[in-house]
């Protein structure tokens, strides 16, 4: 097997010699002839100048395409960037401010005064006290808050357990 290779190798080795030293050339299919003959008959006369001129304006646009658009696309970034600085440097200069009042001593007397509730000596402090919750809210209303256990009893009102045993005791013998 090995043998036959070598001698079809030969063999070809042998043709290609013979048609360099004859100076023959087998001929070209006849689609391949077709293709050769309508890509020679496109580039005559100035057909190949304007061909060569369109597939490198193609070449530069689409080397160009990349660059623009990351141009623009850092363009864009440095808007962004710069919309972001502005704020921030409004920021800064809101704390800024915010740091001067601090260290003025007025301001922190009017900040103790509404955020912690001090006052000072010989000053009177008031507190208002929100309205009473309707009945229909939940919890206990403030005058029961503000009662002690024997001022609730005093006044009529029986205890939460007393309260609920009864109102078990009505449904179930209602129930019957």
């Amino acid at each position: 097997m090995h043998r036959s290779r070598s001698r079809s190798a030969d063999a070809s080795r042998r043709r290609r010699l013979q048609l360099v030293e004859t100076g023959r050339r087998k001929r070209a299919p006849r689609p391949v002839r077709f293709v050769v003959k309508v890509v020679a008959g496109m580039f005559r006369g100035d057909r190949p100048l304007v061909a060569m001129t369109l597939v490198i304006a193609a070449l530069g646009m689409s080397l160009l395409v990349g660059p623009a658009q990351q141009y623009f696309d850092e363009r864009s970034r440095v808007d962004l960037l710069r919309a972001t600085a502005s704020r921030l440097d409004t920021e800064v200069q809101r704390l800024d401010q915010r740091v001067a009042d601090l260290h003025d001593p007025e301001h922190i007397e009017i900040l103790a005064r509404e955020q912690h509730g001090l006052v000072r000596e010989g000053e009177v402090a008031y507190s208002i006290v929100p309205p009473e919750r309707s009945e229909s809210s939940v919890g206990p209303s403030m005058d029961m808050v503000a009662a002690s256990p024997d001022e609730s009893h005093d006044a009529g009102e029986d205890a939460w357990y007393a309260r609920l045993w009864q109102w078990v005791g009505g449904w179930i013998g209602g129930a019957s």
